[in-house]
């Protein structure tokens, strides 16, 4: 895995997912099976809540770190997700989007963007 931040510009649509998922598949160099795994559905919920939830254009940075990848997906919405929300039933499941971070990634937060730019950024690691 090499050291260097990537950067996507998302649309804000339904295909930004599949988009995300195949640009962190490619930089997951050689991270073990089971976290590249936690990495696609980690980036497919967070690019799924900006297409459903934000604004704008969608924004996916991948920083790869010693053991792991930060991912963030950033989008021009100033609401801010909150745990506990709203959840949705797949079937018998009943999934809460940061719920799924909080059961599969090592940390992860959201904060506002900064340098002036409207939005938030939600990373996970």
């Amino acid at each position: 895995m090499d050291d260097a931040q990537r950067v996507w510009g998302l649309p804000s649509d339904r295909t930004a997912a599949r988009l995300a998922r195949d640009a962190v598949d490619g930089a997951c160099g050689v991270l073990v099976e089971r976290d590249r795994a936690a990495a696609l559905l980690l980036v497919t919920e967070l690019v799924t809540n900006a297409v459903d939830h934000g604004r704008g254009p969608i924004l996916l940075v991948v920083v790869p770190e010693p053991r792991c990848l930060r991912v963030e997906v950033h989008d021009e919405s100033s609401e801010m997700p909150q745990i506990g929300g709203p959840t949705v039933a797949v079937g018998v499941w009943a999934v809460c989007g940061l719920q799924l971070l909080a059961e599969f990634a090592s940390s992860w937060g959201v904060s506002r963007r900064g340098f002036g730019q409207p939005g938030k950024l939600v990373w996970s690691r």
